[in-house]
């Protein structure tokens, strides 16, 4: 035996077969084990709940350390083009990174998020501010999906870590700015200010570390257009709001319609430059939405529906036919 030939490495498609069937078992396995609690969890106690959860992420650690660390180390998974095996391993790698902060968030949640008979029974309110489990819990699925994108750079690294940041983001947000009054929509505002950054953050900085750039610069750029455009519409909605309305609440309205608005203005113009500078189409396609919403949000309530539409039409065509220029300028001319 030990004078034969090894075996070749695997065709790729049989490689992508192995990939694809180790998948979906470890999703049926998964799925069957998640059915089997779905109807006896809630009856189970704390102790219980925490060690089941505990013991399926570790078990998932595990399966993600053992594949991350296979010869020839994980260092070879970092490498931005490997072909064969190691883009597959890569991938099984990121599953299981993704799959661990999941269960990980979900373990931790499995703790008090707030103090008992918390509510009040005439308002409805809370009487005490929760705890900071919330926010724990997703902090410390950022730091595994990290770990990811640093181990196993791909797709999947990429939106796990972006998902866990805007959860993180928004539960620190929420926690922090808690209030007696939910009236004032205080966290609301806040929220969109933190996720404008982050998508700030993401587009201009974050895409050298995150692979693909392009996707990172997508991410960041529509964060940063949704949370600055629901400001803006959030804020917007109080213009015909009666005059018996409390006046912090008409003040964060307006405070929240002028952030949106700057968010949405600096967004386009920044667009338009990156886009000038040659750079990824998520910029183009930003600082186009942007116009549209910031149009909308300025015209909606002054022209009307239907003149605000016209002029939006006519600012999207526009903006297709200047692209279109600049893409038929940039083409090489012809020898």
């Amino acid at each position: 035996m030990g004078t034969l030939a090894p075996l070749p490495n695997p065709h790729p498609h049989t490689q992508r077969a192995i990939l694809l069937t180790t998948l979906v078992g470890a999703g049926l396995v998964i799925a069957a084990g998640v059915v089997l609690l779905a109807g006896q969890w809630d009856s189970l106690s704390l102790v219980v709940r925490v060690t089941i959860a505990t013991f399926a992420t570790g078990v998932l650690a595990t399966c993600a350390a053992v594949t991350a660390t296979r010869a020839p180390g994980f260092r070879a998974l970092r490498q931005p083009t490997e072909p064969g095996t190691r883009e597959g391993r890569r991938r099984l790698t990121a599953v299981f990174f993704s799959a661990t902060a999941v269960l990980a968030i979900f373990t931790i949640l499995q703790f008090p998020t707030e103090p008992a008979n918390n509510v009040d029974n005439f308002t409805g309110q809370m009487m005490a501010p929760p705890y900071w489990t919330v926010t724990a819990a997703f902090a410390v699925g950022l730091l595994i999906a990290a770990l990811s994108a640093w181990v196993a750079p791909g797709v999947l690294s990429t939106v796990t870590v972006w998902v866990a940041s805007c959860a993180t983001l928004t539960a620190l947000v929420d926690r922090v700015l808690w209030d007696t009054n939910p009236g004032l929509a205080r966290g609301g505002l806040w929220q969109s200010v933190a996720l404008t950054a982050l998508g700030i953050v993401g587009s201009l900085l974050l895409y050298r570390w995150l692979r693909p750039p392009v996707l990172t610069i997508a991410l960041g750029v529509g964060t940063w257009f949704i949370a600055a455009a629901n400001a803006a519409m959030t804020g917007s909605q109080f213009d015909d709001a009666p005059l018996d309305v409390e006046a912090e609440v008409r003040t964060l309205a307006d405070q929240s319609l002028a952030f949106g608005k700057v968010a949405l203005a600096v967004l386009i113009a920044i667009g338009v430059l990156q886009f000038m500078r040659a750079k990824e189409w998520p910029w183009p396609a930003g600082a186009v939405a942007a116009l549209v919403a910031l149009t909308l949000v300025m015209t909606s309530h002054t022209l009307g529906v239907a003149l605000s539409l016209l002029i939006t039409g006519l600012l999207l065509v526009a903006s297709s036919g200047a692209i279109a220029l600049v893409l038929r300028h940039r083409q090489p001319e012809p020898h």
